[in-house]
């Protein structure tokens, strides 16, 4: 009973345990630091690249609860942006920019401050598509990209089928879900669930590992 206490110390006041994420982190060699209201940062070399990752409130406003964000400084020399987002997400975001033009319309203004980036790549890229994937991804995941090529190297069978097997009563494919290459980097952006909290973080951060070192692969 007192090994369960301290169990529930160390987990944070949103379920996460904190001790699972060290040890993950440790194993990388990265360095964890405590945030205020239960939140996290791990920085350090990732695949030897510089790595950030985030766990705390949003910064985004179609993200709800807790977010975690990554971004692996991987320095490749290409200029190919690839987003690879729930299609939930990629309708919601749809509809938002859609109102907002209709809003600026009807009253007939102008935008005076820029748009998200997030409802901008829904317009200036191509939603994707290829054979090889099961329909049952098409139908979750959107991927949006200039560059066709690009996208297929890297959205690659494994990166498709840890996408298509979240720990159970965790990520569904209402949660917010973003992986992107762009600017030569890769990023996550992802809503962390109120249920399953830990396996679904620890998956995240496995996914995007394996993202950064497939992107590192690119012709």
């Amino acid at each position: 009973m007192f090994e369960r206490f301290q169990n529930l110390l160390r987990a944070g006041s949103d379920g996460l345990s904190t001790d699972a994420v060290h040890s993950w982190s440790e194993a990388r060699s990265l360095h964890f630091t405590h945030m205020p209201e239960s939140g996290f940062v791990l920085s350090g070399l990732l695949h030897g690249r510089p790595l950030r990752v985030e766990y705390g409130a949003p910064a985004r406003l179609f993200i709800r609860g807790r977010e975690l964000s990554a971004r692996a400084e991987l320095a490749l020399d290409t200029a190919a942006t690839v987003v690879l987002m729930n299609r939930h997400l990629k309708q919601q975001l749809t509809e938002q920019a859609h109102r907002l033009y209709e809003q600026v319309t009807d009253e007939l203004q102008t935008v005076t401050e820029p748009l998200p980036e997030e409802m901008r790549w829904v317009s200036m890229y191509r939603d994707l598509g290829w054979e090889g994937p099961d329909p049952a991804f098409w139908a979750r995941y959107a991927v949006l990209a200039d560059a066709a090529d690009t996208a297929r190297h890297w959205v690659d069978d494994a990166m498709v089928a840890r996408l298509m097997a979240w720990p159970d009563a965790g990520v569904d494919a209402q949660t917010p879900v973003l992986l992107m290459l762009m600017r030569g980097k890769t990023y996550l952006r992802m809503q962390v669930p109120s249920k399953n909290p830990t396996a679904s973080v620890l998956y995240a951060l496995d996914l995007f590992e394996h993202a950064s070192a497939r992107a590192m692969e690119l012709p």
